[in-house]
């Protein structure tokens, strides 16, 4: 009967379809439906005013129910199945390596994706995000009610934090969520299971969600962000599905390519391939937050020293507001002490190698924990500014302290010269 074939060729396509998700391919599903003038015409007429309401828009972008999903439904039910096909996705090149090294720098990498779970799993171990010894927490299957949910969600999240407080202090233990979950998860009226996701998240040594919607990829970002204020974010991306994630993250990048320019237009940088990554943060990246971190504690260093310098004249002159330097040493001192700096420390300065430092990713984490600007670094260029100021004015104030062999008192503003 024709029901037996139309059986049969359902069950073959879906062994078909789960077959080439394993192997990592995208698939497509073909199907027709013929349709009469008079439906079409209604149909289309109300799908038109829905795609052109901004209410019903947004509230597709939020993930609720909106008329536009509603008439989407509508047309692709009862459809004929006319056949399946799937097509291989490669990987750019570097991009297993890059996310291994971004790995090794102490970067957390988590994949959002609108991939099927199969190839979204099968592109995590491509890319080495996923590797066979890491135990897989999974919410994919559908069938988890809601309290049950609830109950597993926070139970994975006390074993991923006992996990990485362990003394081994490694975490072996990789999410893979997909979007029905997220949903529930990121519901802003359950902030508890949105705690529990992201301390699963920030917990794992990967994460990845598949079949994610624009909008829960921001969502994430965004629970990421109030999570862990201390923390950064940086998203990267090549299609116009990826922008929202793109804007909501601290640190924006679009990969400009097959997919168009529209990630690239929204990002903070852009790039031509996923391997330039490693580049922009391992080298590039280290390098500003050195030079960054050394010019910003030199300039308070610059300033604290002159000022204070004139400070200690105060003592002398009685608080009296007399001038310490030249006006040529007013107009000079930014010339010679913060435009060279800045030549000198802001663009040329580095101690290593840009290929030293892809070789060696660890080298990244100076940067996350801070061990070049903090608090008690930051107090030192003062204290040592400070100090400095002491020494060179009190040694010029006493060597200064009397005459010249013709009798002559020296002058405050070659004292200040001196200091200067």
């Amino acid at each position: 009967p024709q029901g037996d074939r139309e059986r049969e060729a359902l069950e073959a396509t879906a062994k078909a379809l789960t077959a080439w998700s394993n192997d990592g391919l995208r698939t497509l599903v073909f199907t027709y439906r013929r349709l009469d003038e008079e439906f079409f015409t209604d149909w289309n007429a109300r799908y038109l005013e829905a795609t052109g309401n901004l209410e019903q828009i947004q509230r597709r972008k939020k993930g609720l129910e909106n008329d536009i999903d509603d008439l989407m439904a509508a047309m692709e039910r009862d459809c004929v199945l006319l056949g399946a096909t799937a097509n291989e996705d490669k990987l750019q090149p570097g991009v297993p390596e890059t996310i291994e090294g971004l790995g090794q720098a102490g970067i957390k990498v988590w994949m959002l994706t609108g991939d099927k779970r199969e190839t979204a799993m099968n592109i995590g171990y491509s890319t080495r995000m996923l590797t066979p010894d890491m135990r897989i927490i999974a919410f994919t299957n559908g069938r988890i009610e809601h309290g049950q949910f609830r109950q597993l969600l926070q139970q994975a999240a006390a074993e991923a934090i006992a996990e990485t407080t362990s003394p081994t202090g490694r975490a072996r233990t990789a999410l893979v969520i997909d979007d029905r979950y997220l949903d529930i998860a990121l519901n802003p009226e359950e902030p508890a299971l949105g705690a529990a996701l992201l301390a699963i998240a920030t917990n794992s040594a990967a994460v990845v969600c598949c079949r994610c919607r624009p909008d829960q990829k921001a969502a994430l970002v965004r629970l990421t962000r109030e999570g862990r204020p201390r923390d950064i974010t940086l998203a990267v991306g090549d299609g116009a599905n990826d922008v929202d994630m793109i804007q909501t993250a601290h640190v924006g990048v679009g990969i400009a390519g097959a997919e168009g320019v529209q990630a690239a237009n929204a990002s903070d940088y852009s790039i031509g391939r996923f391997r330039f990554l490693g580049r922009l943060l391992l080298v590039h990246g280290r390098n500003n937050y050195r030079r960054m971190s050394k010019l910003v504690c030199y300039v308070f260093y610059k300033n604290v020293a002159y000022v204070v310098s004139q400070f200690w004249l105060s003592m002398y002159t009685g608080w009296s507001g007399q001038k310490f330097y030249i006006e040529m040493a007013n107009q000079s001192i930014n010339l010679f002490f913060t435009g060279l700096p800045i030549v000198l420390l802001g663009v040329i300065d580095k101690d290593v190698s840009d290929r030293m430092a892809l070789k060696y990713p660890e080298l990244y984490k100076t940067g996350p924990l801070s061990a070049l600007f903090n608090v008690r670094i930051f107090w030192g260029w003062i204290a040592s500014a400070m100090l400095e100021s002491v020494i060179c004015f009190f040694i010029a104030a006493s060597a200064f302290a009397w005459a010249s062999p013709d009798g002559v008192s020296p002058a405050v503003f070659e004292l200040g010269t001196v200091v200067f």
